[in-house]
């Protein structure tokens, strides 16, 4: 009810980590950003709505002050879609996340 917080996973050169249960993607103005191309039915499932919904997705390093500047950022697992709130003081917005969840229930 109060919310909560979850890390984001970083490397050593302070970019952003995706993890094959949990890949990571970040959004802003249309293009969807992931830090790496995974082999996971979760990956798959996010990669086939993003492009249904007509989104660019652009696999790249995402340096962590990137993250200030997103729209949104997002994870997809085996529970669904979880957009972030926030990061830091910077507020995240969820209407791409949930419109990628929405088409990702359809083709279930």
């Amino acid at each position: 009810i109060y919310g909560g917080e979850k890390a984001l996973w970083k490397d050593d050169e302070n970019a952003l980590i995706s993890r094959p249960w949990m890949p990571v993607f970040a959004y802003y103005n249309g293009v969807v950003y992931t830090p790496s191309q995974l082999r996971s039915v979760e990956y798959e499932m996010a990669c086939r709505a993003i492009d249904s919904l007509g989104y660019d997705l652009v696999v790249r390093q995402i340096p962590e002050s990137a993250l200030l500047r997103m729209e949104e950022v997002f994870v997809v697992d085996i529970m669904g879609v979880t957009a972030y709130g926030e990061i830091g003081n910077h507020k995240l917005l969820s209407a791409a996340a949930k419109r990628i969840a929405d088409r990702i229930e359809l083709s279930i």
